[in-house]
């Protein structure tokens, strides 16, 4: 199922990925519609809880380009939908020991499946840093999505009804 996604053509048409959901057939980057509904979290300021509690459609961020960005979130069976959440914009790429006890707080009980996301712009450590969190939070590795986009300043979304992740791109209103 999810895997690696490494944008090959900027100028290429856009895809639409989710968590639980395999990789479209396109060169170009993944993108979510509109944030004005999304909660704007700046670098180093996470947001964890359930998403059924949540007030915004979702958490998104800007200008990752050394930085890196790591989500991950609980399917809940019984209520059909997304549970409890971590979203992190990360200053570089390693995990700091206050993520990884926000992150296990948050989850520290498995109630559904975990599907999870790191995204950066040229790849690099930040895939395995991000593994080391995924794999204490139990998320199996045939449910962790690994996002390229090979453009510096990316700014990136997550939508919680969905599990929906991507850019946002100017004029993507």
């Amino acid at each position: 199922m999810p895997g690696t996604y490494v944008v090959q053509d900027r100028n290429a048409g856009h895809g639409r990925a989710g968590l639980a959901l395999p990789f479209p057939p396109t060169a170009g980057p993944l993108v979510i519609r509109e944030k004005n509904d999304l909660r704007y979290l700046q670098m180093s300021q996470p947001w964890c809880g359930d998403v059924a509690d949540e007030a915004y459609a979702g958490c998104f961020t800007e200008g990752i380009s050394d930085c890196s960005v790591v989500a991950v979130m609980e399917w809940e069976p019984q209520r059909n939908g997304w549970g409890r959440c971590y979203f992190e914009h990360l200053a570089g790429s390693a995990i700091t020991s206050h993520s990884m006890q926000l992150a296990s707080h948050v989850l520290r009980s498995v109630r559904g499946p975990r599907f999870a996301v790191v995204a950066q712009y040229y790849g690099g450590i930040a895939f395995s840093e991000a593994d080391s969190l995924f794999d204490e939070l139990r998320v199996p590795p045939q449910n962790r999505s690994y996002y390229q986009s090979g453009r510096r300043g990316m700014n990136f979304g997550l939508r919680f009804f969905g599990g929906y992740f991507g850019e946002h791109l100017p004029g993507n209103q």
